[in-house]
Formats: C-alpha cells, sequence, structure tokens
C-alpha cells in the first residue's frame, strides 16, 4: 500500500469554553498573541469574538511536526471545544493543542489541559494506492461483480466494479461511528486510488488499511 495523500486529519477537544476561560478574561490579548504565536495567515473576523454561538477560525498557521518540519495548521474554538486540523498526522494535531495550552497555562494562567476535562475525539482522511483491486467477497458474489463488469445491460453497458465498503456502529445507537473505503473521485479503476476515512488516529487508520488491503488483494 502506498500513501497517496492525508486529506484532513483533524483532533476534537470536547471542553466547554467557560472551563477554559473561568474567570471570563477578555481574550482580545490572547487571540492577537495567539496569531503571533503560530502565524496564522488568515485571522478570525471581530465580530466573531463576540457573536454566539462561538465559532473563532484561526486558519493557515505553522507548527513543528512529529518530524521536524512545519505543517499547516488551522484552529476553530466553539462553545463546546476545540477543532484542530492539519493535513499531516492526527498526532500533530493534538501535539498542537498540548503546546497551545502549556503554552496559555503559563503565559495566561488559564487552567492547564491536566485540569480540564476533556473528552478527546479524532477523525482521520486519507488517499492510499493498492496493488490490486480489494477483493473481500466469497466467490459466489464475486462472479457476481464479474457480471458487471459487462455493465447492466443494453441500456447501461458501462464497466462497473465495487466502489464503496462502509463499515459501522450500530445505527441506533445516539453517535455511530465508521470507517468508510471507497474509489478516490476523478481517479479511474486501474489506479487503485481509494479515499478512506476514520475516527481515529492518522497512523492507525493507515495501518488498518494495509491490513485491509493485506486481506483483500
Amino acid at each position: 500500500m502506498k500513501l497517496v495523500s492525508i486529506q484532513s486529519a483533524r483532533a476534537v477537544w470536547l471542553v466547554p469554553l467557560t472551563q477554559i476561560n473561568p474567570r471570563g478574561r477578555n481574550i482580545l490579548p490572547l487571540v492577537v498573541a495567539l496569531i503571533e504565536r503560530y502565524k496564522f495567515e488568515k485571522r478570525p473576523d471581530p465580530k466573531s469574538l463576540t457573536d454566539l454561538p462561538t465559532k473563532i477560525s484561526f486558519e493557515v498557521g505553522s507548527f513543528p511536526g512529529i518530524d521536524g518540519y512545519p505543517v499547516y495548521v488551522s484552529l476553530t474554538i466553539h462553545d463546546d471545544g476545540l477543532v484542530v486540523q492539519t493535513r499531516s498526522s492526527t498526532m500533530d494535531a493534538e501535539r498542537f493543542l498540548r503546546d497551545m495550552f502549556s503554552w496559555l497555562a503559563k503565559d495566561y494562567q488559564l487552567p492547564a489541559a491536566s485540569d480540564l476535562s476533556v473528552r478527546k475525539l479524532y477523525m482521520s482522511e486519507v488517499i492510499v494506492q493498492f496493488e490490486r483491486a480489494p477483493i473481500v467477497f466469497s466467490d459466489k458474489f464475486m462472479r457476481f461483480a464479474r457480471r458487471l463488469e459487462t455493465g447492466l445491460g443494453e441500456n447501461q453497458p458501462k464497466s462497473m466494479k465495487l466502489t464503496t465498503l462502509n463499515f459501522g456502529t450500530d445505527p441506533a445507537e445516539q453517535n455511530p461511528v465508521g470507517l468508510r473505503i471507497e474509489r478516490a473521485a476523478g481517479t479511474s479503476f486501474q489506479d487503485n486510488h481509494f479515499y478512506s476515512s476514520a475516527p481515529i488516529h492518522t497512523d492507525e487508520h493507515l495501518d488498518l488499511l494495509g491490513s485491509f488491503e493485506e486481506a483483500a488483494t
């Protein structure tokens, strides 16, 4: 398996904004310092600093990745938590959050990350190239799939192959999650490029797709 690109790697820390700023301090000086520290090129609309519900966005910032090279980073602050997005890995996104909270605690006397009740979520979206097209079903099912290689019939003779796989938790659950694997948009069948999303760390996601390729090709 070959990594083609990381589309998005997000770390979400769910924690009420009132816990992050328990004494209701004026955050304007902090916003300016945040922009300067992480070199955000797209800055929040001043109106968003007072609007409700809260959605304060910092985009195209810079932060050293795990390998030491700077990566682009975006931060969005909501009433119920923070979302950090990169195109390197969820680990880099989480490292950014840890660095930010450590700095805020040291320079602005806000609570440290360890003092907060944080629920952590992740979302990884990647495109990978498999050596061969996945074959994941029984011989009987594959005979049906091969039938579709000549299309659906006279009215639709274009060759068809498996394009999407979804694995998920019980849809009746309050917050169902899943693993999605599908042909990457705009690519040919011969490319064997697949888009995948999963609510886990990027490294775990790529390891899972490697296991999928081994089992299915």
